[in-house]
This record gives structure tokens, C-alpha cells and sequence, in this order.
């Protein structure tokens, strides 16, 4: 049998082990046999065990489970890309089965892109912009309670992920939504992404609407200290931590790229000393990027 052919059979046995993980998926759980597994792919129960203990003397974890589900199929995916063919992580992602930490986290960068997009284009809401005005001294205080009010949270997240996906071409069911879902959730539980930072891209537009409707009432919502770090050096501050040095701001590709090369240098999963440097990534990213936007119209 020659290479060409051998390739085509061991991408033809993944294929068949996708369309049986199909088969046995429920909502957003799946979960096959070891036994199972290999047999789609022809492989013995022995040399997955070798390939686990070879895993073992590089990183000194040793992981053998007689089942493969989504929470161990990271475990599988290496396997197969190491002993069967390397497409085989491609086809599992195409199958939105499973996210790699470098694809998960364009999924972050294109989540903060879209979230602060889609507020920006929204009409401001008049009504309840003027009841946040009333119940809030300072403007920046009226406007983020004005955006916890009007934004649906789990709709900006929900709208984002399905333009991913397709964006992606992974396949966009239960489980692929659950995993970027939850992925998202994780960075804003630990305050790896705050939804404060997103919102802070709309503040200048909900104060221009308000003067404009003439519904400050002469109070000075909109304190000089706010205006000078938001406007001016907050975001050189920004561009700092980004590790830009020019005084210009960046345009957006420039601002995701240099995003993406720290976030894999300091993500917590990847780095366990970088959380707060993560964070503070994280932050000065949101705010950049929303200025770029804002200057973009």
C-alpha cells in the first residue's frame, strides 16, 4: 500500500470516528469507549498505551482513561495526530469538537472585537439613558449603568460565537457553542476580559447623545480627570502594555496581532505566572482597540 494511499485510510478512520462520536453525542456530551476509539483507527490498545507513557517521561503526567469525552479529548486529538495522521486535529475542529488554546484564543480577540462592534452601532436609548443621568452623579457612573440596562450580555456573547464559527468553518451545533461559550465565561470570571472595559468604548457616544439632547442639566457629568485618562492617556498607557513605543495609535489589524502574540506568551493556561499580566493585556487591548474604532467611525 503505498504512503499516498495509507494517509487517505487513516484520515478516512477519523473520519469514521468522528461520524461515531456524532452518533453519541447528546446536547453538549459525548463520550466513546477506548476499545472503541481505536478500533475506527486501528490501533491497539497497547500502543496507546505506549504513546501515554512516552507523553509521561516528557511532562511527567501520566493520563490512560478507558473512555475519551470532551474533557479528555485533547488526550485522543494527540494521539491520533502523533501515531495516525496530523490532520486530525483539523478535522476535529472543523467538527467543532475541539478547540485548540491558540484557535480558542482568536475566539477571544474576535469575542472583544464584535461584543464592542455591535454596542457601538446600536441607537442610544433616550429614555433610558436620561433615567441613568437622574440616578448618577458622574457621567461615567450614568453610562455604565446605562450599558448593564440596555446590553444583553449573553446575546453579545451568543451573536459573537455564531459569527465565529462561521467565520471559522467549524461546524456550529450544542457542543461547539457550549465550548466557546464556557471559554468566554472562564475569562470573564476570572477578569482575564471585563465587560466594564467593553463598555467603556460607547461612554463618548452616550455623552455626545446627551448633549445633544440636551439632557445633562447643566451638571458636569463628565469630569476632567475621566476625560483625560479615557481620551488621552489611558490609552497611551494602553499602547504601552501592548508594547507599542510610537506615540500613533495602531490600526486594528496591528492592535490584534501584537494582542494575539502576548496573550500566547501570558495566558494563565500557557503561563501560570501571567494572570495579572494577562489582565492588564487584556484591558489595555479593549481599550485601544475601542479608540481605533470610535477614530474608524
Amino acid at each position: 500500500m503505498s504512503a499516498h494511499t495509507t494517509q487517505n485510510a487513516s484520515i478516512a478512520g477519523i473520519e469514521e470516528l468522528l461520524e461515531e462520536i456524532r452518533s453519541l453525542t447528546i446536547g453538549e456530551n459525548w463520550r466513546i469507549s477506548l476499545e472503541q476509539a481505536l478500533g475506527f483507527v486501528e490501533q491497539s490498545r497497547e500502543e496507546y498505551y505506549q504513546f501515554a507513557y512516552a507523553r509521561l517521561r516528557r511532562s511527567g503526567v501520566l493520563e490512560i482513561s478507558d473512555y475519551f469525552s470532551r474533557d479528555n479529548a485533547g488526550d485522543l486529538i494527540q494521539f491520533l495526530g502523533n501515531s495516525i495522521h496530523p490532520e486530525a486535529e483539523s478535522l476535529f475542529f472543523q467538527a467543532g469538537y475541539y478547540f485548540n488554546e491558540g484557535i480558542l484564543q482568536d475566539w477571544r480577540e474576535f469575542f472583544i472585537s464584535v461584543a464592542m462592534s455591535r454596542m457601538l452601532s446600536e441607537a442610544v436609548d433616550r429614555e433610558e439613558l436620561e433615567i441613568s443621568l437622574a440616578g448618577c452623579r458622574l457621567f461615567q457612573d450614568a453610562a455604565l449603568f446605562y450599558c448593564h440596562s440596555v446590553f444583553n450580555t449573553e446575546e453579545l456573547i451568543q451573536f459573537s460565537l455564531n459569527l465565529f464559527l462561521e467565520k471559522s468553518g467549524a461546524e456550529n451545533h450544542a457542543l461547539s457553542r457550549f465550548l466557546l461559550r464556557e471559554d468566554i465565561r472562564y475569562c470573564l470570571d476570572r477578569r482575564l476580559i471585563r465587560w466594564e472595559d467593553l463598555y467603556r468604548t460607547v461612554f463618548r457616544k452616550l455623552h455626545d447623545k446627551a448633549a445633544s439632547w440636551r439632557i445633562l442639566n447643566g451638571t458636569p457629568f463628565w469630569d476632567e480627570e475621566f476625560q483625560r485618562r479615557t481620551l488621552s492617556g489611558e490609552v497611551k498607557e494602553a499602547l504601552q502594555v501592548l508594547e507599542f513605543t510610537g506615540a500613533e495609535l495602531p490600526d486594528k489589524e496591528s492592535l490584534r496581532k501584537r494582542y494575539r502574540g502576548l496573550m500566547k506568551k501570558y495566558h494563565p493556561d500557557i503561563n501560570p505566572e501571567g494572570l495579572e499580566k494577562a489582565r492588564k493585556i487584556n484591558e489595555a487591548y479593549t481599550l485601544a482597540l475601542g479608540e481605533a474604532c470610535l477614530r474608524a467611525g
